[in-house]
């Protein structure tokens, strides 16, 4: 069926769906509440010359996106809502690339139309959330991790390496991706006994343009802010959230967190805390202690892995996603699964690259926390793998349409030289 399709008639109405969703269906300056306000509000801060520490409470990336485009704008919103058209474009078109380099000829085309007509992608461009920025800089760094593991290139490490840096200063769940890909890449070397040339050359390369982005993000906040951060203030916060009993907390500066998560699930158990969120070593003890306490929930915790994908709305537009839901859980998600496994199976081989991504997903979730939008920025790796899932389902069905048909010959053919 996909043969109909071509990959510009599939890209372009990509285009057409984005550009009404964001621009007329649901334009983003009409839903500015709960994050998107967070956003907006230090964005402006931060155009009119107000820097307030509390700006890395989440990571300060996309608020810098906002408030440069708004600014260029003149504090409109088209040349934001704009720029969600084109990432969400990007992330589609390379997450194609991605499995043009991954699956056989003709299957990609399959990915392609599921990219193109990803509705949570679509949705969540119209919403000034750090989600669309962060699909892009996921998508982007599949493709150069893809590509630098097939063709080992200098130049695919080099972009390895900024995208990551780039996508942390955004969202952090890709955060333990650079480890998972250096012991893969070192169990590869050890299995085949291979030189570390040029693996161990590259992989440093990619820490040290990752490095790079990291310094630069401390070097604007000790200029601008008066502190040297390397990165978000809320790691501590998510930490106690994932292992900790209390789910709302409060600090000392009368800040308060609930994660829309735990408040569907009815987790609202408060705790009040002597010191600001931005303390991470002592939250981060904090969470440990709970730990300590409590050893088990090292194991219940891995339930909140299980809403990467169902089961808990994709806040903020969870009405509308419902449908798209159902359809991802019933339809996408099993094949994806077989999809996976077929891919474990090939674990040394360039397909495995986006299982690390999602592995650092998972750990994510385990460790901290998790929901439905937090995973909507992986879906290029859920795509692809439900396609090759597709694939070997088709494979291992025509395979054994033909052994039946092979059999029912040889059965045809001794019964007439029965006769």
């Amino acid at each position: 069926m996909f043969r109909v399709w071509s990959p510009r008639m599939l890209l372009a109405l990509n285009v057409v769906l984005t550009t009404w969703v964001v621009f007329f269906l649901h334009p983003m300056e009409t839903a500015i509440y709960s994050d998107m306000n967070e956003y907006v509000y230090r964005a402006d801060q931060i155009t009119n010359g107000l820097y307030d520490l509390n700006h890395f409470f989440q990571p300060i990336g996309y608020t810098l996106w906002i408030a440069c485009l708004r600014y260029l704008d003149g504090g409109g919103w088209a040349l934001l809502k704009l720029s969600h058209v084109m990432l969400v474009l990007l992330s589609v078109y390379f997450g194609w690339q991605t499995a043009c380099m991954l699956l056989p000829a003709r299957w990609d085309i399959a990915v392609l139309f599921l990219l193109s007509t990803n509705i949570q992608w679509i949705q969540l461009a119209s919403y000034a959330l750090s989600e669309t920025l962060y699909t892009f800089l996921v998508t982007t760094l599949l493709w150069s991790t893809v590509r630098w593991a097939i063709y080992s290139q200098r130049r695919d490490a080099v972009l390895v390496g900024l995208l990551f840096g780039l996508g942390f200063f955004v969202k952090g769940s890709a955060v333990f991706f650079p480890p998972l890909l250096l012991l893969w890449s070192m169990i590869r070397v050890a299995r085949y006994r291979l030189s570390l040339q040029p693996t161990l050359p590259h992989l440093l390369v990619m820490g040290a343009c990752a490095m790079a982005i990291a310094l630069a993000h401390g070097a604007y906040s000790q200029i601008t802010y008066g502190q040297f951060k390397l990165g978000a203030d809320a790691g501590g916060l998510n930490f106690i959230e994932g292992k900790c009993p209390a789910k709302h907390n409060f600090d000392n500066t009368g800040y308060s967190w609930l994660s829309p998560l735990h408040l569907y699930l009815g987790e609202t158990e408060q705790k009040h805390w002597d010191v600001p969120f931005s303390d991470q070593a002592y939250y981060w003890e904090q969470g440990w202690e709970c730990i300590k306490d409590n050893p088990v929930v090292v194991l219940t915790s891995l339930r909140y892995i299980y809403y990467l994908f169902t089961g808990n709305p994709l806040w903020p537009n969870a009405e509308q996603g419902k449908y798209y839901e159902a359809w991802f859980t019933v339809v996408i998600l099993p094949v994806f699964i077989i999809g996976l496994l077929a891919a474990c199976r090939q674990w040394d081989k360039p397909v495995m690259v986006p299982a690390l991504l999602l592995l650092s997903l998972f750990l994510v979730a385990w460790i901290f926390k998790s929901e439905l939008r937090f995973r909507v920025p992986f879906d290029v790796v859920i795509m692809i793998y439900a396609v090759l899932g597709a694939r070997t389902v088709w494979l291992t069905l025509s395979r054994a349409g033909r052994k039946r048909v092979v059999e029912n010959n040889g059965s045809a053919a001794d019964a007439g030289n029965g006769s």
